[in-house]
């Protein structure tokens, strides 16, 4: 994991995946955060599984579906951090567990600018962007 003013992040690559924030907002129920990983494929998680808090820095990229997989129970999230599958769980249970918004890993708004991955760590939703910062 990647420590930033004391909060354990998990910095991972969804391959091929840039992400729908609109899609998988609607999944979670909640509205989408704007600028979460872009085209880029990099995602920034809180390194927290939701349903234990393992760290999910621990867990893998699962090559079949392109989410990451929590190491303690296999709970898999795509790449905003929606709940997409739960292993114990059959198929109701794991539909119904999976649309909380609890189930959701903390993913932050990310863009790729400098060849360095950036975050956004705040609540509220960004402002600008990275290129924002060297513009004299």
């Amino acid at each position: 994991p990647v420590r930033v003013d004391g909060l354990a992040l998990v910095v991972w690559h969804a391959p091929g995946l840039g992400g729908d924030p609109a899609a998988a907002a609607k999944r979670q129920g909640a509205a989408p955060r704007k600028g979460t990983g872009g085209g880029s494929g990099w995602r920034v998680f809180e390194d927290a599984c939701p349903h234990r808090l393992a760290p999910l820095s621990e867990g893998r990229i699962d090559p079949a579906t392109g989410c990451l997989q929590c190491a303690y129970h296999g709970w898999e999230f795509d790449a905003e951090g929606a709940c997409q599958r739960i292993p114990s769980a059959d198929v109701e249970t794991c539909h119904r567990a999976c649309s909380m918004r609890q189930s959701a890993a903390t993913s932050f708004p990310t863009a790729v600018a400098f060849s360095v991955v950036w975050a956004w760590l705040g609540e509220a939703e960004p402002r600008g962007s990275p290129t924002d910062l060297f513009k004299g």
